[in-house]
């Protein structure tokens, strides 16, 4: 009887560990599956397009990213820095992010950019709908705004390499002498070679740290400086968690925070700027906006236009009120 015990106990012994590497195999096997499949990385491409506000926009995404994180475990949203050639380069090839920060210049977007949520009614969330349908969320913007020295000499404007004050200018009537790169007018307005100045709120924030005594207003009634949002994943679950992130960039929560880069809010969502200047620019916001899904030739013809050739007829095209 013993001899019978002890053979079946063997016997199961064996059985067991010729069994057991299956089972637990397995269950690591699920286990890491399960682990792969709840950690999703969205990829956000950022590009810098024009002049405007202060500080790091890049770096605000990220902030932003932690903070979606934290609220949706599982999720990693990593931001990367891009120009507006890698951006037309990789969308030329098919190579798309989950999701794209981008403002005036880049015109390769729209044709990949998924359906959104309508949005709010007005000339930004407008700027970003074709049809209805919105296509990407303006999620912070800056001004023309017109600085005054208070001395002699004529009118500068500042030039980015993107943006189109030229006709912001038209639109006013605004004369001036010249049209220079942004640290060129910068220069000569603070050196006094000029006495006014046609710039944005970088300057704001360039001039105060400076020390400058300076007066402004906000200038007309036109902006195309606008940083938007765009999903152009491809997979539906992908799609879906992008939407999430995007829906988040125009949050109450996210809002409030554009003053940490010193741009306003398309949601038109009040914040404190802790400058009594830049308190004052944000509580006048434009009524026309360029519209953010000119393709490459519209947005060519107006780049190259004087502000005189059939000026004012484009603009009604291209710009939304």
């Amino acid at each position: 009887m013993k001899i019978f015990v002890k053979t079946l106990s063997l016997a199961l012994l064996v059985a067991f560990a010729l069994v057991s590497p299956y089972f637990l195999d397995k269950r690591l096997s699920e286990k890491s599956s399960v682990k792969t499949e709840e950690k999703k990385v969205l990829v956000l491409w950022h590009a810098d397009t024009f002049e405007g506000g202060t500080g790091s926009r890049q770096d605000f995404l990220m902030k932003t990213a932690v903070a979606f994180e934290k609220a949706n475990p599982g999720v990693l949203v990593s931001v990367v820095k891009h120009s507006e050639k890698s951006v037309a380069k990789n969308f030329s090839e098919g190579v798309l992010p989950d999701l794209i920060s981008f403002g005036i210049g880049i015109n390769c977007v729209a044709e990949y950019a998924k359906p959104l949520k309508t949005g709010k009614n007005n000339v930004f969330f407008n700027s970003a709908r074709s049809g209805g349908i919105a296509y990407f969320y303006p999620y912070a913007y800056g001004r023309y705004i017109l600085f005054r020295s208070g001395k002699d000499g004529g009118a500068v404007v500042s030039q980015g390499n993107n943006n189109l004050p030229l006709f912001a200018a038209a639109r006013e009537n605004f004369t001036f002498d010249k049209a220079l790169g942004t640290e060129e007018s910068y220069a000569s307005f603070v050196g006094g070679k000029y006495g006014v100045l046609l710039g944005t709120q970088r300057d704001v924030y360039r001039l105060t740290r400076r020390g400058f005594d300076f007066t402004c207003e906000p200038f007309g009634v036109f902006t195309d400086l606008v940083q938007y949002i765009a999903v152009t994943a491809t997979d539906a679950d992908r799609i879906s968690l992008s939407a999430r992130f995007a829906d988040y960039v125009v949050s109450d929560a996210v809002q409030k925070r554009l003053p940490e880069i010193g741009l306003f809010s398309p949601a038109e969502v009040e914040a404190d700027y802790g400058d009594e200047v830049m308190n004052s620019l944000c509580k006048t916001p434009p009524v026309a906006v360029l519209s953010g899904l000119l393709d490459a030739e519209k947005y060519s013809t107006l780049k190259l236009n004087d502000g005189e050739n059939d000026f004012f007829a484009k603009f009604n095209e291209y710009v939304g009120y």
